[in-house]
């Protein structure tokens, strides 16, 4: 054996080396020359909550210090290292304020919510202002300008539910309320929102009408300035699922639609945005 196949031999053996620990990194791809790269994570459970009951939800405090565990109308405030600090029976929502501070609590007075309280505690639970609502109020969101504190709240009349805006200063002072509705507001995800500026606050709201033997969902959203003018109110919207969502410069808003049709089966929907003026700019296609 010569030097010169010695040579080759040690050269292509090298390469074969370099190549076994390139594909430690690399995923080779179906595609012919196209590598990508891939890393291995190895998740470390620093900690668990005890058992919280059920439909368990988490918000972290703006600031990352505390983390509220809301399950079947329980509250739990931990740490951010799992210390339990305090926690509140009968609660049906929660809102942080924007510094993370404090937090606003709507409180039943019964299980299933026929009168409440809103209250305001500072992070680690002391009580600093409650007010009481004659009315259930399924939901409460604190603006993002942190100065003021809106909640929905509902009552029984007619053999109907009636729901109106219930907006506070952050001492407690009420400042304005919407009246009725018209119609239902159920869904703090979906129902609620405050523009990113805190200057508008938008609520949907939601109805049935009996037509034949069917029942048609309408709603419609509404828009209010911070100071409980209402500004503007979409037409008519045919849908049994009304969402919205503010632009991040609160200059639009997004509103989506969707609809069973029971001819097809099938569901519909769309998304409409409106100035924050309310001038509708664009709509999607109907999607399917």
């Amino acid at each position: 054996m010569n030097h010169k196949t010695i040579h080759v031999r040690t050269t292509v053996f090298i390469l074969l080396i370099l190549l076994l620990v390139a594909t430690q990194h690399l995923a080779i791809s179906p595609i012919i020359g196209e590598t990508q790269t891939t890393q291995t994570i190895t998740l470390t459970k620093l900690w668990e909550t005890e058992d919280v009951g059920v439909y368990p939800s988490a918000s972290w405090s703006p600031d990352g210090t505390r983390i509220a565990v809301l399950s079947d109308k329980l509250l739990i405030i931990y740490t951010r290292d799992g210390i339990k600090l305090w926690d509140l029976g009968n609660v049906r929502d929660i809102s942080w304020s924007p510094d993370g501070a404090k937090i606003a609590v709507v409180v039943s007075t019964t299980y299933y919510g026929s009168h409440c309280y809103l209250y305001v505690f500072d992070h680690d639970g002391r009580l600093l202002w409650q007010k009481y609502l004659d009315e259930i109020a399924p939901i409460v969101s604190w603006s993002p300008d942190g100065t003021r504190i809106a909640t929905v709240t509902g009552w029984w009349e007619n053999d109907n539910w009636h729901y109106r805006i219930i907006v506070f200063s952050t001492n407690g002072n009420r400042l304005w309320d919407s009246g009725d509705l018209g119609g239902w507001v159920m869904n703090k995800y979906k129902g609620l929102s405050w523009s990113l500026d805190g200057e508008r606050l938008a609520v949907v709201v939601t109805w049935v009408e009996t037509i034949g033997n069917k029942q048609v969902h309408y709603g419609k959203v509404v828009v209010f300035s911070k100071d409980g003018v209402k500004l503007w109110e979409t037409e008519e919207l045919k849908g049994s699922d009304i969402s919205i969502s503010w632009s991040p410069d609160g200059e639009r808003i997004a509103v989506g639609i969707g609809w069973y049709e029971y001819e097809s089966y099938s569901w519909h929907g769309k998304v409409v945005v409106f100035s924050k003026d309310g001038v509708k700019l664009w709509e999607t296609e109907e999607l399917k």
